[in-house]
C-alpha cells in the first residue's frame, strides 16, 4: 500500500504541463488569429459571421476570388463559383448477373457570378476565415 503513495509525486511530475513560455519540442501554444483588422461592431453576436460594406478592387470570376477594400485594408474574399444538386432518379436491381436498370439524370449545376465590377461599392454578408472572407451574398450599392 505504501508503494502507490511513494509513486504519486513521480506520477504528478510526469503529468505536469510545461511552463507557458517553454519552447520544448512538441509543445503547442494556441495563438488566436490576428483580428485587429476587423471591427468588433461587425462581428457582433454572430461569431465569425460579418456584415459590411466594401469597395471592389479586383475580381477573378474563374477562381471565385475578389479583392475588397474593407475598413482600410485589402482583404481577399471568396465565393462558391457553382452549386450542384442531384436530380431524382430510379434504379431497379434485376439480378446478380445483370447490372441494375434505371433512369439516370445529370446533376443540375448552376454557376454563380460575382455581380460587382472593380470600383463598385458592395454590401455583403460572409464568414471571416482568418484574414479573408467567404462570401454568402452581396448586393451592389453604388457602381
Amino acid at each position: 500500500m505504501r508503494t502507490p503513495l511513494l509513486l504519486l509525486p513521480l506520477l504528478l511530475s510526469a503529468c505536469a504541463q510545461p511552463p507557458a513560455d517553454s519552447g520544448a519540442p512538441g509543445s503547442f501554444h494556441y495563438r488566436p488569429p490576428n483580428t485587429a483588422a476587423w471591427a468588433a461592431a461587425d462581428q457582433g453576436e454572430h461569431g465569425a459571421f460579418i456584415r459590411g460594406t466594401a469597395r471592389v478592387v479586383s475580381v477573378d470570376q474563374t477562381a471565385g476570388c475578389a479583392t475588397l477594400e474593407y475598413q482600410g485594408n485589402l482583404v481577399q474574399a471568396y465565393w462558391q463559383i457553382e452549386t450542384a444538386s442531384a436530380q431524382g432518379g430510379t434504379v431497379t436491381p434485376t439480378d446478380a448477373l445483370r447490372p441494375a436498370v434505371g433512369q439516370y439524370r445529370e446533376t443540375d449545376v448552376r454557376t454563380q457570378e460575382f455581380a460587382a465590377k472593380p470600383g463598385d461599392t458592395i454590401g455583403f454578408v460572409g464568414m471571416q476565415t482568418g484574414q479573408s472572407i467567404f462570401l454568402q451574398g452581396i448586393a451592389v450599392l453604388a457602381p
